[in-house]
């Protein structure tokens, strides 16, 4: 391209612009004054593409970027200015960007204590339990240690409130493991034993020893069988009851306090032993649970406890 119009119909080549004039700010720096290059007319025509645009080294450089041997002092300054100004627009991103990260590890730690909150609130007093369901075997842990009923109280007539995880006797050895883990079947026992004879010398860490001596441990679980031929030796008999409301009614109104074995549902994940012991006004049943205090103090609907017992055993003295 050797020229082209312009407005007026003058033509101008590159080799005619002018820089603009420059001014320095109060702030010293080197600024170009508004406008256009001024142009000035002349026939361009004939000229080559290097007489029009002129010589690439002598081109225009954007404001700010050097002097051209002149105000070289104040060209540095712009650039010093022009670097702040960019550091400046970058704060207030990185400011974002750390309270983003402070609230992301804020919601992290709340989590974290949600977390804990609910699986410490959802095991309540049967933290960590795990058992076997045929035998059923108790693994209990409990952050507060239950009040069982003090020894002093225990009374024929009356069934106590004793738990596998009492500090008295959770640390004695049974089944390969502790009362307190496995003991559920052994508390059972010992509190129908002393609901039926008064006595005070079988607690559970006592029951576990005798469950064990008569061979009513098999796998590292309490057999069934201690519910059975294992009371005889104890003074007391048994038999097995049908999982009915009648049948069962019918046993507690005579006395006879009634062992049940059961699984998965509101007592254990596995298996597990509890008593029940009496009936409320209202017809619920009263449950002993040696390994929670909290589900012992209620009462309960008997056709929903019975739905979980895998077999029930009546007690009476010999």
């Amino acid at each position: 391209m050797d020229d082209f119009p312009a407005p007026n119909d003058f033509r101008f080549s590159r080799d005619r612009w002018e820089r603009p004039a420059r001014r320095a700010s109060a702030r010293g720096r080197v600024e170009a004054m508004p406008g256009n290059p001024r142009l000035t007319s002349r026939d361009a025509r004939g000229a080559t593409d290097r007489d029009v645009w002129g010589a690439q080294d002598a081109w225009d450089e954007p404001a700010g970027t050097r002097a051209r041997g002149r105000g070289g002092e104040a060209v540095s300054q712009a650039s010093g200015g022009a670097s702040l100004v960019a550091a400046l627009r970058c704060v207030p991103m990185v400011a974002a960007l750390g309270i983003a990260a402070l609230a992301l590890a804020a919601a992290m730690a709340l989590a974290g204590l949600a977390d804990g909150g609910a699986g410490t609130a959802g095991s309540g007093t049967a933290l960590g339990q795990t058992s076997a369901a045929g035998a059923g075997a108790q693994v209990a842990s409990t952050a507060e240690s239950p009040v069982s009923t003090p020894r002093s109280e225990w009374a024929r007539g009356k069934v106590p409130y004793l738990y596998q995880t009492d500090p008295a006797w959770a640390s004695e050895p049974y089944a390969d493991d502790t009362i307190a883990t496995s003991g559920c079947g052994p508390t059972s026992l010992a509190m129908v034993y002393v609901a039926l004879t008064g006595r005070t010398d079988y607690d559970p860490a006592a029951m576990g020893r005798y469950s064990e001596d008569g061979g009513y441990v098999e796998g590292g679980l309490t057999a069934w069988r201690l519910m059975g031929e294992g009371c005889r030796a104890l003074g007391l008999r048994s038999h097995e009851v049908a999982a009915d409301a009648t049948a069962v009614r019918g046993e507690l109104a005579a006395g006879r306090p009634v062992i049940c074995s059961v699984g998965p549902g509101d007592f254990t994940e596995t298996g597990h032993f509890i008593v029940l012991s009496a009936l409320t006004d209202d017809g619920r049943v009263v449950v002993h649970d040696p390994n929670s205090e909290a589900r012992s103090h209620q009462s309960w609907d008997l056709t929903r406890v019975l739905g979980q017992c895998r077999n029930l055993w009546a007690f009476e003295r010999a």
